[in-house]
C-alpha cells in the first residue's frame, strides 16, 4: 500500500519458549481434588461491550479477548497498543515512525491490517480517514478498565473497516470519593524517561480527573527519537438517572523518522540510520461526550465526538504538512423484554454519522467524506439455552477529492452488511457458537489520491464464517474458534502499477485458541495461539499468499504472586516467517524470519509504594518484522533489549 506517511532463534531462546508453554499446559492435569475455594482465585464474570449491549463473554456468538486492569498491572504494559500485543496475543508490525503504534493485524490482512480494524474508546470511533493506525499509545493506562479484543467482521454494529475485528477500550466509569492521585516515574534504556500523574475529586454523584503524560527517549536507533506530550480532562456524573459523561484529551508527538536498512547495514548495525534529518510532527486533540439513560425495558444513549489533527513530516525529499477533522454522533435505542416460559428479547436500533475531511497543503489535495448508517440488531435468549442474534446496517457514503493541477471526483457508495450468530450451551461450562456476517472497507482519502487515472475505488466486502467452543470453569477457561473470511475487491496497494487498486479474490482461514488458568499458591497463565492462512483464489495470483502475513502466532504468559507484596511474570511471543511486502507473486525465495521475544517483570508494592523492573527482548534479539523487499531487504528493526524501572505512588 502506498501513502505519503509513509534471524533464526537461538536454542535458549526456543527452550525458552518451550518451557513457557509447558508450565501453562501442564495447568491442566492439575488434579481437582487440589482445587478449594479458599486457595484459588475464581476468574471473574466476563462482559463484552464492543456488541454494542452489555453480553456475557460466555454466551456471545463472538470470538473475543478481554485484557483486564489487572492483566495489565501485571505485566507491566505502558500502553493500550502494547496490552493488545503482549497480552491479546495479536500480531503488529512496527512504527514505521519511530513510535508506539504498531500496525495490529488480528486475522491476516498484511499491508492493510490496520485499515480493517475498528479501534474504539468507550465505543467511540478513533480510526484515521488516513492511512495511519489509530493511536492507543496516549490513553493513560491507568484510566483503562479493560480493553476487548473482537475478531471477525463487525460491520453492522461498526460500519467501514470492520472487517478484522473490532478493538475497544473501556475507561473507567467511576472513582472513589474524596481527592485521589496516581504518580508514577519510568527510566528505561537509551536515556527513556516516562513520567505520568493523575489526580481524581470524587463526590456523590460527579467526579472528575485531570491527567497528564511526559515521555521522552533517544530510541533504539539513530534519529528514533521520541517525545510524547499528554494532558485530559474527564468529567462524569449523575443527573437523576441519566448519566453524562465529557472528556478533552490533548496529545503531541515528535519523532525521527530512522528510515529501512539494507540486508547489508541490518548485520553490521541495526541501530544505524541513512535518514539522519528526516522527523515529523503530531498534534491532535479529542472531545468527546455521551450520555445514557436505562429504564427497565427502555435505554438510550447518544455518543457525540470531535477529533483535529495536524501532522507536519520533514523528508529528505521534501516536506509537507496534513490538516484533518472529524466530527461523528451515534444515538442508540435498546429495548430489553422477557416472556415467561419462551426467554428474553434484547433489541438495539441506531444511527451512526461520520464526517471527515482533510487537506494536504502540499500537493493541494482536498477530501471529504460523509457517512450516515442505520443499523439494527436483535438478540434472544431462549430457556433452553439457545442465543439467537441478527443484525442489519445500511450505509451512505459521499467521498469528494480534488487535486490542484490534477483530477476532481465525486463518489457515492451504498453499503450493506449482516449478521447472525448462535449460541448453545449444551453442558454445563460449555458452550458452542457458530456465525455468519458480512462486512465491509472503503477507500481512505490517501488511497483514493493513488488510483488508476483518479478513477474511485470499489469498496471491499468480506464473508465471514466462525464455529466455536467455549468452556470456563471456577479459575479456568478457554475457547477454540475456527474461522473463515472470503473478500472481494479487496483494497491494497499495486506494487508493479504504483497504484492501489481492488485486487482478485482471496481467502483467510485459520484456527485461533485462547485459555487461562488460576490455580493454587498464586500462578496462573494464559495462552493465545493462531494459525491462518490467507491465500488469492482467482485471478493470475490464484493461490498466492498474502504478503506480510505470518502463518503462526503464540502469546504465552505465566505469573507468579508469591505474597500480596512480590510477583513476577514472564511472557514470550511468537512470529512464524512472513513474506516481504513485494512478493506478491511468491517468488522470493527468503522470507522475513521468524522471531520469538521474551519479557520479564518483577514487582513489589505495598498497595500505596509500587516499584518494578521489567525487560522486554530479554534475549536481546536482532529482529525484524516489517520488510518491503526481498532482494535489498528495506527492513525496520525492532528493539534489542530495553531495560525498565517504574516507581509510583498512590494518594
Amino acid at each position: 500500500m502506498f501513502f505519503l506517511n509513509s534471524v533464526q532463534l537461538a536454542p535458549g531462546v526456543r527452550s525458552a519458549v518451550a518451557f513457557a508453554a509447558a508450565v501453562a499446559v501442564c495447568s491442566l492435569s492439575v488434579a481437582p481434588s487440589a482445587w478449594s475455594a479458599e486457595s484459588v482465585s475464581t476468574l471473574e464474570p466476563v462482559v463484552v461491550t464492543a456488541t454494542r449491549t452489555e453480553t456475557p463473554l460466555q454466551l456471545a456468538p463472538v470470538g473475543a479477548t478481554i485484557i483486564t486492569a489487572l492483566d495489565m498491572q501485571r505485566a507491566g504494559v505502558q500502553d493500550a497498543n502494547e496490552a493488545v500485543r503482549r497480552l491479546g496475543g495479536v500480531a503488529a508490525r512496527t512504527d514505521l515512525s519511530g513510535g508506539r503504534e504498531y500496525v495490529l493485524s488480528p486475522r491476516g490482512h498484511g499491508a492493510t491490517a490496520d485499515m480493517n480494524l475498528v479501534v474504539l474508546v468507550d465505543g467511540i470511533r478513533s480510526n484515521e480517514a488516513q492511512l495511519v493506525s489509530a493511536r492507543l499509545s496516549a490513553i493513560p493506562i491507568d484510566q483503562i478498565e479493560r480493553i476487548e479484543i473482537v475478531r471477525g467482521g463487525q460491520g453492522v454494529l461498526w460500519g467501514a473497516g470492520a472487517s478484522a475485528g473490532v478493538i475497544n477500550v473501556i475507561l473507567k466509569q467511576e472513582r472513589p470519593k474524596g481527592l485521589h492521585g496516581l504518580a508514577s516515574v519510568s527510566v528505561e534504556s537509551f536515556d527513556g524517561v516516562d513520567g505520568s500523574l493523575s489526580l481524581s475529586q470524587a463526590w456523590d454523584k460527579v467526579w472528575v480527573e485531570a491527567n497528564a503524560k511526559r515521555l521522552n527517549t533517544r530510541g533504539y536507533r539513530d534519529n528514533g527519537d521520541y517525545h510524547q506530550e499528554v494532558d485530559g480532562l474527564q468529567v462524569s456524573g449523575l443527573l437523576g438517572e441519566v448519566r453524562l459523561h465529557a472528556r478533552a484529551q490533548q496529545e503531541r508527538q515528535t519523532s525521527g523518522l530512522p528510515g529501512p536498512l539494507d540486508f547489508s547495514e541490518f548485520r553490521q548495525n541495526p541501530r544505524q540510520t541513512q535518514k539522519p534529518e528526516d522527523h515529523g510532527r503530531t498534534d491532535e486533540t479529542n472531545l468527546n461526550a455521551g450520555l445514557s439513560w436505562q429504564g427497565q425495558s427502555l435505554g438510550v444513549k447518544l455518543d457525540v465526538a470531535s477529533r483535529e489533527r495536524h501532522s507536519t513530516y520533514h523528508r529528505s525529499w521534501g516536506d509537507y504538512a496534513w490538516d484533518s477533522h472529524t466530527d461523528q454522533a451515534s444515538p442508540a435505542v435498546t429495548y430489553r423484554t422477557r416472556w415467561d416460559g419462551i426467554g428474553s428479547l434484547e433489541a438495539v436500533a441506531g444511527l451512526d454519522w461520520q464526517r471527515w475531511s482533510l487537506t494536504n497543503t502540499g500537493y493541494g489535495q482536498f477530501s471529504e467524506q460523509t457517512n450516515q448508517a442505520l443499523f439494527t440488531q436483535l438478540n434472544w435468549n431462549l430457556v433452553s439455552n439457545t442465543r439467537v442474534n441478527m443484525g442489519l446496517r445500511h450505509e451512505t457514503a459521499d467521498s469528494a477529492t480534488a487535486y490542484s493541477g490534477f483530477s476532481t471526483y465525486d463518489h457515492q457508495d451504498h453499503l450493506r452488511a449482516w449478521e447472525l450468530g448462535v449460541s448453545q450451551t449444551v453442558w454445563p461450562h460449555t458452550d458452542v457458537y457458530g456465525r455468519l456476517a458480512r462486512s465491509y472497507r472503503l477507500a481512505t482519502a490517501d488511497e483514493y489520491g493513488y488510483t488508476a487515472n483518479f478513477a474511485p475505488l470499489r469498496p471491499q466486502y468480506n464473508r465471514d464464517a466462525e464455529l466455536g467452543v467455549k468452556w470456563s470453569e471456577a479459575g479456568k477457561s478457554a475457547t477454540v474458534r475456527w474461522f473463515r473470511q472470503g473478500t472481494v475487491d479487496e483494497i491494497d496497494f499495486d506494487p508493479i502499477a504504483y497504484v492501489n487498486v481492488n485486487l482478485p479474490a482471496l481467502r483467510r482461514r485459520g484456527l485461533e485458541l485462547d485459555a487461562r488458568w488460576v490455580w493454587a499458591g498464586g500462578w496462573s497463565a494464559q495462552l493465545t495461539a493462531q494459525a491462518l492462512t490467507a491465500k488469492f483464489t482467482e485471478g493470475a495470483l490464484a493461490g498466492k499468499q498474502v504478503p506480510l502475513v505470518a502463518n503462526r502466532t503464540a502469546t504465552v504468559r505465566v505469573s507468579h504472586e508469591f505474597n500480596e507484596q512480590h510477583s513476577v511474570s514472564m511472557g514470550a511471543q511468537y512470529l512464524s516467517a512472513i513474506r516481504f511486502s513485494d512478493d506478491v507473486n511468491n517468488t522470493c525465495a527468503g522470507r522475513i524470519p521468524s522471531s520469538t521475544v521474551l519479557d520479564a517483570r518483577y514487582q513489589w508494592t505495598d498497595q500505596v509504594w509500587t516499584a518494578s523492573m521489567g525487560v522486554t527482548n530479554l534475549a536481546d534479539r536482532s529482529v525484524y518484522n516489517m520488510a518491503y523487499s526481498c532482494t535489498s531487504g528495506a527492513l525496520y528493526p525492532e528493539a534489542g533489549r530495553v531495560w525498565r524501572a517504574t516507581l509510583s505512588r498512590r494518594f
